[in-house]
């Protein structure tokens, strides 16, 4: 009997464990497909490519990145220009894809890139199962297209022709249309668009009908025509004045019983009333625009052909820049590169110690100038360096130097109003004027202090063509200073405003001496030919004789700049020009100022 209940008690047990085992491979199973699941719906998360099925224009951009997709793109479709052909009744024109149409192609990466990357579901449907050729975006000026359509349109045999007009002074000339073959403009145009987002060219055989001319629609000719005047304005985002316009209108009644049995494209005068705005666009440019708020002028040497190449075109770039209340001018931003494929010409710059050739050497003068133009219009400076070392046409202090990449010279419009840089580089004189609304009169006055001084090293190098004994000088250098700058602003004779604006550090230029260091040769018995005397012991062929040093002001204004190989004085011994104020050069017939 006790037999029997351990049997009986093993097959519970075996029956037990074989229940519990099911139910282990049960929860494994469950737990692998949660995994796998949740990895399958991870993968689509994750992905930061386009999905593999998606093309755009029939190529393949699937598993590719942003930048590639665009990359491959641009390739295909950069240059491309499709041909836009279009007949009927046996006559043909072809249009101008550049005139109706322009591809975005940044736009249409970016819609391969995020196409089926909605939600979670979306994601994975369209990761493991989505398929799609997207189009090209296109911008289409579809007003422009609808013209070229119309003016073939015209061109067809007994060619349907709707009302026309245009403005001429004070009057409405109206040109009355005729019946004839008409096209479906809507349709060509969806179909030329449809096309064209394909990426391959165009051909259309359109389809005529016969459209009567219903004389003139007076009151939709005076929705056309009728607008109210517009006050010139500035435009915020591109700084450009917008100029006004006039309001026009006329009187329908009148119009409608001369344009009563208009037809077969007879010309007809409506007469208008105009309507002038209370600002026109020299009113605005007046107001805005009517104070000199700072001038101040640089000299240069007319005779550095490529430096003053250099600094014209830097000018050019600047000449005109508008800023409105708030914002940050940038010179790198508004002169950019500066490049030989930009025009960009070598000329004399400092680099380690000495004065070499390098590109674009010129155009801190311009820099300069326009920073001096700013302090003096007591404008905020956000960004300024001097240079290494003193420059020779503006006072120690007053320099500011510019790299692109690196550094850069920016001042804020710290005014209530608009204001604009005029730039000019004409007959050796760099003149920079900020012109604006000046309601407060102040009197800027700039404060330079010499702190420290450091004197400049001297180097002497070897040139066997002298002779032994002489010196040359190579580079006459210049002392090292720390100058202390401020701005002192005043209003009525009363100071407003005494701040520090900048300290600027110039390292001291090497004097370079030439001069013969060879060993002198074993003596032999000098030769003088007959009837001649020998030189007197100790004379020589010339004296060598120093250049001028610099001289600086250290009551001007005064700009920071670091050094660099893209500018340095005309003539690195020649004295620096202090400021002329009030100086206007003749107008540069390139530049109008």
């Amino acid at each position: 009997m006790a037999k029997e209940i351990d049997v009986n008690k093993m097959r519970q047990a075996r029956a037990q464990k074989k229940k519990n085992k099911k139910f282990t491979v049960l929860i494994a199973g469950i737990c692998i497909l949660v995994f796998f699941l949740a990895a399958a719906f991870a993968a689509p998360l994750t992905y930061d490519k386009i999905y593999k099925n998606v093309s755009v224009a029939g190529i393949k951009t699937g598993g590719m990145t942003y930048d590639e997709a665009l990359s491959a793109l641009t390739e295909k479709f950069g240059e491309f220009v499709p041909q836009i052909k279009l007949s009927a009744l046996d006559t043909t024109t072809n249009l101008d894809f550049n005139i109706i149409c322009e591809y975005n192609l940044e736009e249409t990466a970016k819609n391969a890139f995020n196409y089926g990357k909605g939600n979670i579901f979306t994601k994975f449907f369209f990761y493991y199962f989505g398929k799609a050729d997207l189009p090209l975006v296109i911008s289409a000026n579809t007003e422009a297209l609808t013209n070229e359509l119309i003016n073939f349109q015209n061109s067809l045999p007994n060619g349907f022709v709707d009302t026309s007009y245009k403005i001429e002074d004070d009057a409405l000339i109206v040109t009355a249309g005729k019946s004839g073959n008409a096209l479906d403009i809507e349709a060509i145009s969806k179909e030329i668009i449809k096309a064209v987002e394909k990426g391959t060219d165009v051909s259309i055989d359109a389809k005529t009908t016969i459209k009567n001319y219903e004389g003139v629609d007076v009151d939709k000719l005076y929705e056309q025509v009728y607008c109210e005047p517009q006050d010139a304005y500035l435009d915020e985002e591109s700084s450009k004045i917008i100029p006004h316009k006039v309001g026009y209108s006329f009187d329908k009644e009148k119009a409608k019983t001369i344009l009563a049995n208009a037809s077969n494209g007879e010309e007809y005068k409506i007469q208008l009333s105009l309507t002038y705005p209370e600002v026109t666009e020299d009113t605005l440019t007046g107001e805005m625009f009517g104070d000199t708020l700072a001038s101040y002028s640089t000299k240069y040497n007319p005779g550095e052909v490529n430096r003053t190449h250099n600094m014209y075109l830097a000018s050019s770039k600047v000449n005109g820049t508008v800023i409105n209340p708030g914002e940050v001018f940038s010179y790198n931003g508004v002169v950019g590169e500066r490049t030989v494929a930009k025009g960009y010409r070598n000329a004399k710059v400092f680099e380690n110690g000495q004065v070499v050739d390098g590109l674009a050497g010129g155009i801190c003068q311009v820099s300069t100038t326009i920073y001096n133009a700013a302090l003096y219009a007591n404008l905020e400076i956000v960004e300024r360096k001097n240079h290494s070392f003193p420059v020779s046409y503006a006072p120690m202090g007053q320099d500011a130097t510019v790299a692109m990449g690196s550094i850069d010279f920016r001042f804020r419009n710290n005014t209530k109003y608009p204001i604009k840089v005029v730039s000019s580089v004409s007959g050796g004189i760099c003149t920079v004027t900020i012109l604006g609304t000046d309601k407060d009169h102040y009197k800027v006055e700039i404060q330079n202090s010499i702190t420290a001084t450091r004197p400049r090293p001297v180097e002497y190098e070897n040139d066997p063509t002298l002779e032994k004994g002489v010196e040359k000088v190579k580079q006459s250098g210049s002392d090292g200073y720390t100058i202390s700058s401020r701005r002192i602003v005043s209003k009525n004779g009363e100071i407003v405003k005494n701040e520090a604006i900048h300290s600027s550090y110039y390292i001291p230029l090497k004097k370079i001496i030439l001069r013969n260091e060879e060993e002198d040769a074993p003596a032999e018995e000098p030769q003088t030919p007959e009837g001649e005397a020998p030189p007197a012991e100790g004379e020589a062929p010339g004296e060598a004789v120093e250049p001028t040093e610099p001289v600086t002001n250290p009551d001007t204004p005064a700009v920071t700049e670091p050094v660099q190989p893209s500018d340095i004085p005309n003539e690195p011994n020649t004295t620096p020009s202090a400021p002329i104020p009030g100086i206007t050069p003749e107008a540069d017939p390139n530049t109008g100022v």
